[in-house]
């Protein structure tokens, strides 16, 4: 009889789930796929936890009842997979769909692409003792074998693909539930974080919210750079659009605005421990390219590539914690503003680019260093440097000064 695998990556192994050969890419699927990470994971560590990320998607995909893991994995494992992302509170004790494994099967769902299916048995090799016993449930009470994730027969057990484009033409015009829909469903701090205009006296809301109940959102404001609500933002930037990095990144910054339910225990303490690392880690970043926007060179690709990382970061963090909150129009709407992310980054790199081509190389360069700090300073001012919020003409004088800031010295 075979020993029995005490770890993912012999789980893995057993059952012909592959697993990114190098760290660098074990760290790139944690990082893509929106789990509780840390920055002070050892080699090994990251690969266990990559691993343990793909046998429960692979779960997922198969559609491997949450009901049965706790006989297919030893409690340590299970302990892993419930670590990897924070799991929402249940909205109903009496609801017997509402276990903990099953609300985190939702959140990895959330997170998780088309996931092919192994050749051999699904989950993991037999076990014995305090190992992982893959053997499913006998008898009547048993779920069904589930056709393998991308054959004709799995499609519908697969997870769902992620939104399609509308087809050319007009697309249809989105209605959005306002205010007193909202206030009726959320939360009060979850409503009071997403409206985007909680600072307005109470005469200029009651304006406001009679205007949204007589017309169209879309007739009121342009969305990509204000909405009533943050959810409502749309991150998009059409070609040849006009860009304006000030008011881009304030609705940005209001399009991350969230705040966590009430939640106890391992998970949550994992949840808070594994943030407070991820942003520790942005802080040094953040001060290791803070003089490059002052530099008499283009802020580099790499230095680009994490301020996106921070918002990537805080943007799945609240897509997640959006399922709990009790509506399905603003969980969703979150995740599209989370998917809509990469084309995003695509379509500002060429408006800032575009914006500097005709300036000679040292004004081309503060050009682009300028709208890229006027983009992401009130984003990661607010959301990952967890400093104090600031109004536009507060930003304005941030980036001015960090703008007139000498280089350290070589």
């Amino acid at each position: 009889m075979a020993n029995p695998a005490m770890n993912f990556v012999a789980v893995c192994a057993n059952a012909n789930l592959p697993i990114p050969s190098t760290k660098a890419r074990q760290q790139a699927l944690l990082t893509d796929s929106g789990t509780v990470s840390s920055a002070t994971l050892s080699t090994a560590e990251i690969k266990e936890r990559a691993a343990a990320l793909i046998w429960v998607r692979h779960a997922v995909a198969n559609s491997i009842s949450p009901d049965t893991w706790p006989s297919l994995l030893a409690p340590a494992l299970l302990n892993d997979v419930r670590g990897l992302y924070p799991i929402p509170p249940a909205k109903s004790s009496a609801d017997p769909g509402e276990t903990d494994l099953h609300r985190l099967a939702q959140v990895v769902s959330l997170f998780m692409p088309d996931v092919p299916a192994s050749s051999a048995t699904p989950s993991a090799p037999q076990a014995s003792g305090g190992g992982i016993n893959t053997a499913r449930p006998a008898g009547p009470s048993a779920p069904p074998a589930q056709p393998a994730a991308g054959s004709p027969q799995g499609m519908a057990s697969s997870a769902p693909s992620p939104p399609q484009p509308p087809p050319p033409g007009r697309a249809p015009k989105r209605t959005w539930m306002m205010h007193d829909e909202l206030y009726a469903v959320l939360p009060d701090a979850v409503y009071n974080a997403l409206d985007a205009n909680i600072n307005l006296g109470a005469s200029a809301r009651y304006k406001l919210q009679d205007a949204c109940k007589k017309s169209s959102s879309g007739a009121l404001y342009d969305a990509t750079t204000s909405a009533p609500f943050g959810h409502q933002m749309l991150l998009s930037l059409p070609e040849n659009a006009h860009f304006d990095p000030v008011k881009r990144g304030l609705a940005l910054a209001i399009a991350g605005r969230s705040v966590g339910v009430e939640a106890s225990g391992t998970s949550a303490l994992v949840d808070a421990a594994g943030r407070r690392a991820v942003l520790q880690e942005f802080n040094k970043n953040w001060e290791a390219m803070e003089h490059s926007f002052s530099g008499a060179f283009e802020i580099s690709g790499t230095n680009v590539s994490r301020l996106w990382d921070g918002v990537t970061f805080i943007m799945q963090a609240r897509a997640a914690r959006s399922l709990s909150w009790g509506c399905p129009e603003v969980s969703a709407a979150c995740q599209e503003q989370l998917d809509s992310l990469p084309a995003y980054r695509a379509a500002v790199a060429t408006a800032i680019s575009k914006a500097a081509a005709a300036l000679p190389p040292l004004a081309a360069a503060h050009s682009v260093n300028k709208a890229y700090l006027q983009l992401f300073l009130p984003f990661w001012w607010e959301h990952v440097l967890l400093r104090s919020r600031h109004d536009e003409t507060g930003y304005a004088s941030l980036v001015t000064e960090m703008l007139s800031r000498l280089p350290p010295p070589p």
